[in-house]
């Protein structure tokens, strides 16, 4: 179906693209032109370019940006014209958001170097005839890349993220040093596996202006060149930092050097084993930060106590990933910053029941993801009822074998948050009595998004999700995989929805492969605006 377009003031946002306001002109007149999704998205994602994860409402924009990601989807319309040399997904999806990061305040904002030869004057059109202020680019075409920098054209460039396995990445970084690019450039991206030696240090005499998010591995730098990074001038403008840390002596001062940056809202650590957390230890450190990430970390014993001594006065995002045992997670919520946290997940297969039952002393939780823990019937049936606030739960468990098929029944029922909008369930085991105990459940009725993937579902089971008055808000319902009766002869569970009356708000449903031909040309045509995946 075709969607209105305003090409006036379409050039209004590219002659002025840092600024919202034309921005915001579109989205009033998408609002008045029956484009209420598009509008809604573009005050959302700049709502939340403006914010710290420590704001309140941070949280809540999330959720309302994925909903309407949702509705969203699969729109050529929103992508910009074709330019010689250079890519951009075809389609709107989720990953161009939570993977290349292609939008950027509703509009398209990076695009990929797709050739070994581009000409300048594709960086020229890219500026003149979309949004997009930002490059990407990948090992293969870095020389292309470094070449496009040397122009004058890129003096407009916003974002650059480059990806390389060159061991000369100082020659890089002086590359960079030398380009139009470091005066109006916001967002640098460097990801390499180990970066060279003078690598930081070259990049710390970059003169940028603008920098406010870095993403850097730390490969071998050395303490000097630590010093040397942390006194240059623009590191103090640094909002958020993402490191990739290696075996060495780096990490431990920059984090502590790190600490004292007023602005620095985001933090996030790859490869947390090769260092101690200590390093977050500073008191009256990280004042501003609002989000944490720690990737490939090991939680055991004294790094537990550290993580827990931090002070975070204004946590409000914690992310944990690889060795998180129970045991460190019961540490965690003695923290005096503990409380705060509004959203919350932990990515470890060394959390079990204990583990995952005292998560209820942060009661002020939004948003609780749980990837990969081993867990029985005593969490499933604390965590359904220990987060008012709850409006994004997600468990992806292994369950204890042996486990009765009753603890899905007693989850779904006990399932009491009347706030929650995504509930995304994979390793119960459902029978009938389970998936009625979830389609009867009240207080799902502002659910917008439902996964269920990977469960065991008669035909009658998806019939009674479907149909259920609780439910009718979808906008996203997953129910791919289905191990249970489905066949291409019998798995016709969905035919409800060939009434447009059910679900009226669905605008994707994860299907089986077993879904029969029949089934889905019917679908297709009785709901044009359903996207079956």
């Amino acid at each position: 179906m075709p969607f209105p377009t305003n090409p006036a003031l379409e050039k209004a946002v590219i002659a002025d693209a840092e600024n919202d306001l034309p921005r915001l002109v579109y989205a009033d007149w998408l609002d008045e032109n029956g484009d209420s999704a598009r509008a809604a998205f573009i005050r959302t994602q700049i709502a939340l370019h403006n914010k710290s994860p420590a704001d309140v409402d941070f949280t809540d924009l999330e959720l309302t940006r994925d909903e309407l990601v949702v509705r969203l989807a699969g729109r050529e319309d929103m992508c910009p014209p074709p330019i010689d040399g250079l890519e951009f997904p075809w389609h709107f999806g989720f990953d161009m958001l939570m993977t290349g990061g292609y939008f950027e305040r509703g509009f398209p904002a990076v695009a990929s170097v797709a050739d070994y030869e581009v000409p300048v004057e594709s960086i020229r059109r890219m500026f003149t005839v979309t949004t997009m202020r930002g490059l990407s680019s990948s090992n293969d075409v870095m020389s292309t890349t470094l070449l496009l920098l040397s122009a004058p054209e890129t003096a407009a460039l916003a974002t650059l993220a480059v990806e390389f396995f060159s061991p000369d990445s100082a020659a890089i970084m002086s590359g960079l040093r030398s380009s139009p690019a470091v005066k109006g450039l916001r967002q640098l991206s460097v990801r390499q596996p180990y970066a060279s030696e003078g690598a930081v240090r070259t990049l710390a005499g970059v003169p940028f202006r603008k920098l406010h998010r870095l993403e850097l591995p730390l490969g071998t730098s050395s303490r000097a060149e630590i010093g040397v990074f942390l006194k240059a001038e623009w590191v103090r403008r640094l909002r958020d930092v993402r490191l990739t840390a290696s075996p060495g002596p780096s990490v431990e001062p920059l984090l502590k050097g790190l600490a004292g940056l007023p602005h620095l809202h985001t933090l996030g650590v790859t490869g947390c084993r090769h260092f101690s957390l200590a390093a977050l230890k500073k008191k009256h450190g990280f004042p501003s930060l609002g989000k944490l990430e720690l990737r490939q970390a090991n939680l055991r014993g004294d790094q537990a106590d550290a993580l827990a001594a931090c002070d975070f006065p204004k946590l409000a995002v914690l992310g944990l990933d690889g060795t998180v045992p129970s045991s460190a997670v019961q540490k965690l919520v003695a923290a005096d910053w503990f409380p705060g946290l509004r959203s919350l997940w932990i990515n470890s297969p060394q959390l079990n029941d204990g583990g995952a039952q005292v998560l209820r002393a942060a009661n002020g939780l939004k948003s609780l993801a749980l990837f990969d823990p081993i867990l029985s019937r005593g969490a499933c049936e604390v965590l359904p009822v220990a987060f008012p606030h709850l409006q994004s739960l997600t468990m992806h468990a292994r369950m204890d074998s042996g486990e009765p098929l009753t603890t899905a029944q007693r989850f779904a029922a006990r399932l009491a948050s009347p706030h929650l909008r995504n509930l995304s369930i994979e390793g119960l085991r459902w029978d009938m009595a389970g998936v009625a105990a979830l389609a009867s459940n009240a207080t799902l009725g502002q659910l917008t998004r439902l996964n269920l993937r990977n469960a065991a579902f008669t035909n009658a089971a998806v019939e009674t999700l479907v149909t259920s008055p609780h439910l009718q808000r979808l906008l996203h319902l997953n129910l791919r995989n289905w191990k249970g009766l489905w066949s291409s002869a019998e798995a016709d569970g969905l035919t409800p929805l060939l009434d447009p009356a059910v679900m009226p708000n669905l605008v994707e449903c994860g299907v089986p492969d077993g879904l029969s031909h029949k089934l889905r040309k019917k679908l297709e045509a009785a709901r044009p605006g359903l996207r079956l995946v």
